[in-house]
C-alpha cells in the first residue's frame, strides 16, 4: 500500500451556501492535510484521508453534505503542487466519519474513491505507459513466462523470464507483457510475502505519434478488450502511468478483492494461439476506428460463457445478427464489390413501388373478411417494408457468402437455427422437437468467435473483393 502526502484547501462553487455563522472568507484560506492510499497491483480500495481540527467547518460540510461528492471542492493548496489530483470524474464509495479517529491531536475522515486522475511533473523513471492488469491477467502473463530463483547458484534472486518472445505492435505503439514483484512484511519479521504482478507497457515507435494521453488511454483499452477476449473474461487495468512530454499522469482507482481468478476456458489456448498472435493479426485501424461496436459485441460474447440453454443462444444469435448488420451497412457504405442486401432490387422508384405495393395490398383486401377488412387496409403502410425486405435467410446467405463463411465446417443449419430462434422469439420451448440445445450453443459459439476474430483482422471489407 502506497501513502503519498498532499495539501488541500477549499474552493466552493459558485452558489454553494454556507450557514451565517461559518465565515466563509477565512473558511478558504484553510489548508488542509491530507494523504492518499492506493495501490498499483493488490486489491485495496484507493482512499484520501483530511485531517481537521475539532469543530471545523469542514465537519458541518461532512454532515450536511452526506453522500453527495463534494470532492470538488478541494482543489490543491498551491498550483506549485509537485501532484495535483483531479477528482472531476471520482465517484464517493464511502465515507467513513467516525468521531474516534484521530491522528496527531486531529480530527481525521476516510473517503473510498473509485478513481482519480493525478498529474505531476515527469522526473521519474517509469515507462512511457504502464498498466497494471487485474488478477485474471496472470492467466495470459504465465503462459508467456517461467520462474527461476532460489536455487543454488542464486539464492537470493527470483526472477521472471519471457519464453519465447515476440514484437507485438498494436496502432503504432509496441506492446510489453512483464511480470513484477511486490514483497511485503508479514507480522513476523524474519518473513516476507511476495506477490507477482502483470503489467503491459506501451512504448511509441515513433514519438511524433504520440498525440495526447487520451490517445495512449485509447489504445490501452483495446488492448484490455483483446486481452478479455483471448482470457474469455473481463481484464482491465488497476493502475496506469502514462509519461506524456514533461508530464506524467497517474490512474488511480479502487480494485476489488477477488482473489486469485483460475483462468476460464480459452479457445485461442485450445487452439495454440497465443495472445502475441491475436494482437498482431489484428488491424488496429479498423478496431480503433470502430471500436465501441467491437467492443460491445466481445463483452456479450464473454457474458454468453456465463449462461446456458435458451439465455446463452439468444444472446449469441443476437451476436450473429449485430455483425450481419455491420457488415451489411459497412459494403453498402463502401459501395464495393460484393454488397450484401436486406431489401429486393426493384425496377421503380422507392416512391413508385411503395405505391404499387399498397395498391395490390388493397386489392388482398377484397377477399378479407368484412369485419377484419378496415384493420387490414389501415396496416397497409406496416406490411410495405415487410415485402421490400429479403428474407432472414436470403439476408444471411448473402452474409455468410460475402464473408467467405461455410456453415458446413461449423455442423450448422441455418434454417435450424431460425427456427430455434423463432421458437424462443414467440416463447415455445424445444422440447417436442428433440434438439440438443447444448450443441447447436457450441457450433453457434465457434461460429461466431471466427467472425470476432474475422472483424479484429478486417476481413471483411470490399476492396479485398477488386
Amino acid at each position: 500500500m502506497n501513502k503519498d502526502h498532499l495539501q488541500l484547501k477549499i474552493d466552493l462553487p459558485k452558489g454553494f451556501e454556507l450557514p451565517d455563522w461559518i465565515d466563509s472568507t477565512s473558511f478558504n484560506k484553510v489548508v488542509y492535510d491530507s494523504n492518499i492510499f492506493y495501490s498499483k497491483n493488490t486489491p485495496e480500495d484507493f482512499t484520501l484521508q483530511i485531517l481537521f481540527r475539532p469543530n471545523d467547518p469542514l465537519e458541518y460540510l461532512i454532515e450536511s453534505q452526506g453522500e453527495h461528492n463534494f470532492l470538488e471542492i478541494f482543489k490543491p493548496a498551491s498550483n506549485e503542487e509537485y501532484t495535483v489530483l483531479d477528482f472531476s470524474k471520482s465517484k464517493i464509495l464511502h465515507i467513513e466519519k467516525d468521531r474516534g479517529n484521530w491522528e496527531n491531536g486531529m480530527r481525521y475522515f476516510v473517503i473510498t474513491i473509485d478513481e482519480c486522475i493525478r498529474t505531476g511533473n515527469s522526473n521519474i523513471l517509469i515507462p512511457p505507459s504502464s498498466f497494471a492488469l487485474t488478477e485474471g491477467g496472470l492467466g495470459i502473463i504465465d503462459e508467456l513466462y517461467e520462474y527461476q530463483g532460489f536455487y543454488y547458484d542464486s539464492p537470493n534472486k527470483l526472477e521472471a523470464i519471457e519464453k519465447n518472445p515476440v514484437e507485438v505492435v498494436f496502432g503504432g505503439y509496441k506492446v510489453e507483457f512483464k511480470v513484477n514483484f511486490e514483497i511485503f512484511s508479514l507480522e513476523r519479521k524474519n518473513e516476507w510475502n511476495v506477490c507477482r504482478c502483470s503489467n503491459v507497457n506501451l512504448l511509441p515507435i515513433c514519438s511524433e505519434e504520440v498525440k495526447s494521453v487520451e490517445d495512449i488511454q485509447t489504445i490501452a483499452k483495446a488492448i484490455m478488450l483483446l486481452l478479455s477476449f483471448y482470457q474469455n473474461q473481463t481484464i482491465d487495468y488497476t493502475y496506469a502511468q502514462i509519461k506524456y512530454q514533461d508530464k506524467f499522469v497517474e490512474f488511480l482507482k479502487s480494485k476489488k478483492k477477488y482473489g486469485y481468478l483460475e483462468a476460464p476456458y480459452s479457445r485461442f489456448k485450445n487452439l495454440e494461439v497465443s495472445i502475441y498472435e491475436l494482437i498482431n493479426s489484428c488491424n488496429s485501424t479498423f478496431v480503433l476506428l470502430h471500436f465501441a461496436f467491437i467492443e460491445k459485441i466481445i463483452q456479450r460474447f464473454i457474458y454468453s460463457g456465463n449462461l446456458e440453454g435458451e439465455s446463452k443462444f439468444m444472446i449469441l444469435y443476437n451476436i450473429l445478427e449485430q455483425i450481419r448488420n455491420f457488415v451489411i451497412k459497412k459494403s453498402q457504405d463502401e459501395a464495393e464489390g460484393v454488397i450484401v442486401r436486406d431489401e429486393y432490387k426493384f425496377t421503380l422508384s422507392n416512391t413508385k413501388v411503395d405505391k404499387f405495393i399498397k395498391d395490390k395490398i388493397k386489392d388482398i383486401a377484397k377477399i378479407v373478411s368484412i369485419a377484419d377488412k378496415e384493420e387490414f387496409e389501415r396496416d397497409a403502410n406496416k406490411k410495405v417494408s415487410f415485402i421490400r425486405k429479403i428474407t432472414m435467410n436470403n439476408q444471411f446467405i448473402q452474409f455468410f457468402k460475402y464473408t467467405e463463411t461455410q456453415l458446413d465446417d461449423y455442423g450448422l443449419d441455418f434454417e435450424k437455427l431460425l427456427g430455434i430462434r423463432n421458437t424462443f422469439f414467440h416463447g415455445h420451448d424445444l422440447k417436442s422437437q428433440r434438439i440438443s440445445l447444448d450443441d447447436e450453443n457450441e457450433k453457434l459459439g465457434r461460429l461466431v468467435f471466427d467472425l470476432i476474430r474475422g472483424l479484429l483482422e478486417n476481413r471483411y471489407t470490399a476492396a479485398k473483393l477488386r
